[in-house]
């Protein structure tokens, strides 16, 4: 048999079902970057006391936003600072609530980010998170950024294809490879980790890797029957979407376009690991719990080209040394706590072997590493699961226009909100019509003069395919717990006046 330390998942958002799964495959430590500041300290808690079955947790608690824009999501894990004395006064709050680590969030200034980083360091623990200008994470301290979309758009140096995003146009492909060297350099020499999440933002890009072996085990096994029926369904359904569209539908061009953004996100690690960066690999949201972290280090080495034993030291002493838990944990040494794997073949030979988990032991204790299909959390979630980035829930905030008469023409309505996708379907009265997707924020829908034929009000909504999530709009709150939600959008009404 081969010993390794416990795998550690530098970057999770916990679910409250998903202790088990970690458990399986090996995974003995997560790092939660994003949830509800007192339910995943009372979850980590519990953990440590043996009441709950489940990895080790560091976590974050609530990620510090700065002031939020009209578009902006807003979930129940973001606090938003508006100036620096807020920020430090939220930083403060955070460690003094027993935090592992400050995650920091998008609409920052250099001023805050400073501030955050200076309260955090100074309690001995990193700060990190989503970088939108690489170069400003390197100015003002980071440990650690998060996704490479920051760095991508750092390194585009044509403005007009800076500002393109989204749909057909990853900032990836145009990527300008002598500001990556510089960048990547500077990254290195600073000990700035990266943690790329190629799996969760590139999962079209490994279907057929990968998909089958998701479904196997959230389908296949009955013991699992307790994950959410829409996880299981948006994880595997995940594969076949680029942003908000599937692979099929986007144009020959756009294809070609994120298969190149695919392969310059693949070089931009490749040139951090040889310039000397380190990674810390973590699966974020969009992967099955577990056995997402062995995709990881699988694309890792089969497609960045790291060895086996570089790709494990991202799973173990390099998250150990970064989240400061390396004299207990992150290398088999005398000493350490007896976190460990044993697997039943050698993984530097084939890192495929790491799945391979006959024994896990956490503090020097033998787990039961099986599914069981009673298990329960006593402390589930205190809110609702976001799934937003697997598929959103649709919000109408307002439609134009408010009203037409009746006899009138065929109507286009405008549809404001949140939660749209190229394939939401608007409904005018229970009868479906033909929807234009304009952007995540805006539908339009052709309203058929026959429908506008008698005086009324008439609801208006919109209804995403399964499987959907939440979405946390400004304004508004989120729609229902998860697995008890539907597809559709609260109603919004178009009044048809006696003409």
């Amino acid at each position: 048999k081969f010993i390794l330390p416990g795998l550690i998942n530098g970057h999770v958002h916990y679910k409250d079902w998903s202790g088990e799964l970690y458990l399986a495959h090996g995974v003995t430590t997560v790092v939660d970057l994003g949830n509800v500041t007192e339910w995943i300290l009372a979850q980590k808690e519990g953990i440590a006391k043996g009441k709950i079955r489940g990895p080790r947790i560091l976590a974050s608690g609530n990620a510090i936003h700065g002031p939020f824009r009209e578009n902006d999501f807003r979930r129940r894990h973001h606090t938003e600072v508006t100036d620096v004395d807020e920020a430090r006064r939220v930083t403060r709050s955070l460690i003094a609530q027993g935090v592992d680590v400050i995650k920091l969030r998008e609409n920052l200034t250099s001023e805050m980010l400073r501030a955050i980083i200076e309260e955090a360091h100074g309690s001995g623990i990193p700060a990190l998170g989503h970088a939108p200008d690489a170069w400003q994470a390197v100015e003002v301290g980071y440990d650690e950024i998060v996704h490479t979309s920051g760095i991508a758009r750092t390194v585009v140096t044509d403005p007009q294809k800076r500002r393109m995003s989204g749909h057909g146009s990853d900032l990836h492909a145009f990527m300008d490879f002598q500001e990556v060297d510089r960048l990547v350099e500077k990254l290195a020499t600073q000990r700035i980790y990266l943690n790329p999440t190629v799996r969760h933002r590139q999962a079209w890009a490994y279907k057929k890797r990968f998909q089958h072996e998701d479904f196997d085990l959230l389908f296949n096994n009955p013991a699992l029957r307790y994950v959410p029926l829409d996880f299981r369904l948006g994880i595997v359904n995940r594969f076949n979407f680029v942003g908000l569209y599937l692979f099929q539908d986007l144009s020959r061009q756009e294809q070609q376009l994120n298969l190149q953004a695919q392969r310059n996100l693949l070089e931009l690690i490749r040139r951090f690991v040889k310039a000397g960066g380190r990674i810390c690999t973590g699966t974020d949201t969009n992967a099955t719990p577990g056995q997402g972290l062995h995709q990881e280090l699988q694309i890792l080495v089969e497609d960045v080209g790291l060895s086996p034993g570089e790709a494990l030291l991202t799973v173990t002493r390099y998250p150990a040394e970064l989240f400061r838990v390396d004299e207990d944990l992150g290398s088999v040494q005398r000493g350490k706590l007896a976190v460990l794997i044993v697997v039943r073949e050698n993984p530097l030979t084939d890192i495929r072997n790491a799945r391979n988990i006959e024994m896990v032991f956490k503090e020097g204790k033998m787990v039961d590493i099986g599914y069981h299909p009673e298990f329960t959390n006593p402390i589930p979630k205190s809110t609702p699961e976001d799934t937003s980035l697997i598929f959103p829930s649709p919000v109408i905030r307002r439609v134009a226009p408010l009203a037409v008469i009746e006899g009138d023409r065929e109507v286009i309505l405008t549809l404001s909100g949140t939660g749209f996708i190229p394939y939401s379907m608007v409904q005018f009265d229970r009868t479906k019509v033909a929807t234009e997707f304009v952007s995540r924020f805006e539908l339009k829908a052709r309203i058929p003069d026959h429908l506008l034929e008698q005086a009324g009000t008439f609801p208006v909504v919109v209804t995403n395919p399964r499987p959907i999530g939440t979405v946390f709009a400004p304004g508004q709150s989120e729609l229902q717990h998860f697995g008890l939600r539907g597809a559709t959008s609260n109603e919004g009404y178009l009044i048809v006046r006696f003409r």
